[in-house]
């Protein structure tokens, strides 16, 4: 391993790790929406159903 190979090495896995966590992030975010849209909607529809 070459000095050059290291720094290579090092560089593309604080990319990888970098781009790993906004996927994540992102990803976590989306599911965390949809999730909460839902659940929202489920609840609003019971407590309408209730009122009636």
């Amino acid at each position: 391993m070459t000095i050059g190979h290291q720094v290579m090495h090092m560089i593309k896995n604080k990319v990888t790790r970098k781009l790993f966590h906004l996927i994540k992030d992102k990803v976590t975010k989306s599911l965390f929406h949809l999730i909460k849209d839902k659940v929202i909607r489920v609840l609003l529809i019971i407590i309408k159903v209730q009122i009636l």
